[in-house]
């Protein structure tokens, strides 16, 4: 396991040596490992959307560690491409989109969105037609 563990517990106790009357103050801790994944959320491209062919459309996208008090850290936070580029629609027909969060424990979160391009036919001019 890698990361940091953060404190759960803390017990203090006194002992005495064998055949002293010295005492020693001792404090023992526990750690609890993160075991809750980070959140990855995706704002665009939206689940289900459409997009002309070769239109520009911005990822955007965030992650973040779900228990801030306790959490080991955010480690990465990985899209298809980075927030403010363009997402593939430079093909037609079905996408996806996928961004994978990691934090420093290991956890990982990885959501997909799904999107089409759509070919968009060019309109037939009419005089174009009438000439035929």
């Amino acid at each position: 396991m890698k990361g940091v563990l953060p404190l759960v517990a803390a017990l203090a106790f006194t002992v005495a040596p064998a055949g002293t009357t010295e005492r020693v103050s001792v404090t023992a801790t526990g750690a609890q490992a993160d075991a809750e994944p980070p959140s990855a959320s995706i704002t665009r491209p939206k689940e289900g959307a459409s997009f002309k062919l070769h239109k520009v459309v911005k990822a955007n996208y965030k992650c973040a560690e779900q228990n801030k008090a306790h959490g080991s850290g955010l480690d990465t936070c990985v899209g298809d491409v980075p927030v403010g580029s363009p997402i593939d629609t430079s093909t037609a027909g079905p996408h996806t989109f996928t961004v994978t969060a990691t934090d420093k424990a290991g956890n990982v979160t990885t959501v997909t969105h799904h999107y089409s391009v759509s070919a968009s036919a060019r309109p037939l001019r009419v005089s174009a037609i009438a000439r035929w």
